[in-house]
């Protein structure tokens, strides 16, 4: 994998993609670290910004109301706990990267490619409570409408 450059395919919000594209950058600086120090470095930094990261989407999925919100969060949180045990044994070990590409297949194939996406969908429908108090407001105008036509 550290010989490939690595891509995530976009989420289609631009905040949430574009900390992605931050994260690609953290990933490939910490695969690209040949001593103990800049490993432990850019670990830490991984570390921080996937937290942050993570952070981010529950403030947006809870002011969204997402529905799935529970599974994508619990997922965060078993991401973060693997992250934090490979990330102490990278920074340990920068040559032993297999534990390191194993999670990074996880994070960007199952967790980007399946919850991510999802909730980029759910943004994208009007399924969100801002959409649906629009929806009532023009069904309210339309039957107020309704009734003011005489028949």
């Amino acid at each position: 994998m550290s010989s490939q450059k690595l891509f995530i395919y976009p989420a289609g919000d631009a905040q949430i993609d574009a900390q992605h594209e931050e994260l690609l950058r953290c990933i490939e600086k910490l695969l690209a670290a040949d001593n103990v120090m800049t490993a432990a470095l850019c670990a830490m930094r991984l570390y921080q910004h996937i937290r942050e990261h993570f952070a981010c989407e529950a403030k947006l999925m809870r002011k969204l109301e997402y529905p799935a919100m529970k599974a994508h969060v619990d997922d965060h949180e078993l991401l973060t706990s693997k992250l934090n045990k490979v990330v102490t044994n990278f920074a340990i070990e920068p040559r032993n990267k297999a534990d390191l590409e194993s999670f990074i297949a996880e994070l960007t194939q199952h967790h980007i490619g399946t919850y991510d996406t999802q909730l980029a969908d759910f943004m994208t429908r009007d399924e969100g409570p801002q959409a649906q108090k629009e929806q009532r407001q023009l069904t309210e105008r339309d039957r107020a409408a309704d009734q003011s036509v005489p028949s």
